[in-house]
């Protein structure tokens, strides 16, 4: 093990020549003094440093943020390099160390990795050199710089407990009392005691007396009671808490079913619906994507060249009896964009998923969804995503809801996007028909939950 105490190198620097020749010397009389500042003072940077290969520290100072080498910053110190300096000899001038984290040092390994390579330095290994930082000398020395030299690594093994918050320790012994003898207050017990991830790996320093409760004036234990007795709504609901025997359909944009089934399999509620409706499956006729416990029942023809926002996907439940269920799509398309509309018809009902891209006609899309809703008797689920601003664009899209009495199951001034729009619906002529939204994290939309009662 290699052990080295080392002092920082002060250099001083002096602006201009208008500073007086009393005002020079004082500050040079200063200087010897001056130099030994502790590391508060120089932006972390410490006075003298022990180095010893084994041991842990912690960079002082921030080196490079984005690198991940900023103060705090905690490894092990594998290996000391000297250097030659023009006025003390042989000194320490690269220290390497271990952060244990591909993270830290990515781009400071990158710089030095035929270094290391050539000497056989362990490529895991990040270079710490020395750095420069001034002194606070404070307001009135205007005319003085005094620069401190080092390599900004402080022993890890001790810190205060300010020093340590966000650090998770294997184990760590926690003084409970400070210098002056007296002992923590509640919070530092509290953030000491907590660095630790085990209870086997903690260790008292001294006799541990448990802290005064919090008075009745502390801020955290009033905002804590006001909370208690705060009333709260939880707003968000999912299938699998919904055993009423309704009908469950999940509809969402999944901007490609490719991508993101795994997201969907491991969701518990799209996996308790009934059906699942999905468009932008970003799916070709000849592609195939297994959901366990259900089955693909429709799919669009799509794009053979290329994958694009086209088509349709639609699985059920493999207890469903779906054997008499006849499927139907109507597409429209264009140069400028495409729509289309699936429907199937099940418990004396007819549901229409629909879907519209951005650059499809209105004109085009009202056209195409009469004609579809033209044919149909009895009760209607139309649900999708229409691409049409419900809390800024009222035009013929709801003069057709109107006229075919379809009404919204949801919230209109809702968001259904990650962008605040509302442009997924549902609609339908039955009161036994009710929709949520459920949100998601991978794509731009949130998800319908439709309930149809058949009882």
């Amino acid at each position: 093990m290699i052990n080295v105490s080392f002092l920082s190198e002060t250099q001083l620097r002096i602006s201009g020549l208008s500073v007086s020749q009393s005002f020079l010397i004082r500050n040079i009389m200063r200087y010897h003094a001056i130099s030994s500042f502790d590391a508060s003072d120089c932006n972390g940077l410490p006075y003298e440093t022990y180095l010893k290969v084994g041991c842990q520290y912690f960079v002082s100072t921030n080196v490079d943020v984005e690198d991940g080498l900023f103060n705090g910053s905690t490894g092990v110190l594998k290996m000391i390099e000297r250097g030659q300096s023009s006025t003390r000899g042989l000194i320490p001038t690269k220290a390497w160390m271990d952060f244990n984290s591909s993270l830290v040092g990515s781009k400071a390994r990158a710089i030095t990795k035929q270094h290391q390579i050539k000497n056989n330095i362990d490529l895991s290994w990040v270079r710490i050199s020395r750095i420069q930082r001034l002194l606070n000398l404070g307001p009135r020395e205007t005319g003085i710089n005094l620069v401190r030299t080092q390599i900004p690594l402080v022993a890890a093994n001790g810190m205060t407990i300010h020093k340590s918050q966000g650090s998770t320790l294997p184990c760590a012994v926690i003084c409970v009392r400070g210098a002056s003898g007296k002992k923590l207050s509640r919070d530092l017990l509290y953030v000491g005691c907590s660095r630790v991830s085990t209870l086997s790996g903690l260790f008292i320093d001294g006799k541990f007396e448990k802290p005064s409760a919090p008075g009745s004036r502390d801020l955290v234990t009033k905002e804590m009671d006001r909370l208690r007795h705060l009333g709260f709504e939880f707003q968000q609901q999912f299938l699998q808490d919904i055993n009423d025997g309704s009908v469950k359909i999940y509809f969402h944009n999944v901007q490609s079913l490719r991508l993101h089934h795994l997201d969907v399999i491991c969701d518990e509620c799209p996996m308790s619906a009934d059906f699942l409706c999905f468009v932008e499956p970003h799916m070709q006729c000849d592609d195939s994507v297994q959901i366990s416990n259900f089955k693909a029942v429709h799919q669009s023809k799509g794009i053979v060249e290329r994958r694009t926002s086209r088509g349709s996907i639609v699985y059920a439940r493999s207890t469903q009896d779906t054997t008499r269920i006849v499927f139907s799509e109507y597409t429209s398309e264009s140069a400028n964009g495409h729509c289309l509309c699936a429907t199937w018809k099940q418990y004396n009902t007819n549901f229409v998923m629909t879907y519209r891209s951005p650059r499809c006609s209105m004109a085009v899309f009202i056209a195409h969804l009469a004609g579809v809703l033209n044919k149909l008797v009895g009760n209607v689920v139309l649900f999708g995503d229409f691409n049409i601003e419900s809390r800024i664009d009222r035009s013929s899209f709801f003069v057709l809801m109107d006229r075919f009495k379809l009404l919204s199951k949801l919230d209109l001034n809702e968001a259904t996007t990650y962008d605040n729009t509302t442009i997924d619906f549902c609609f339908s002529n039955s009161d036994k028909v009710s929709a949520f939204l459920y949100e998601t994290h991978y794509s731009h939309h949130k998800a319908i939950c439709i309930l149809l009662q058949t009882f």
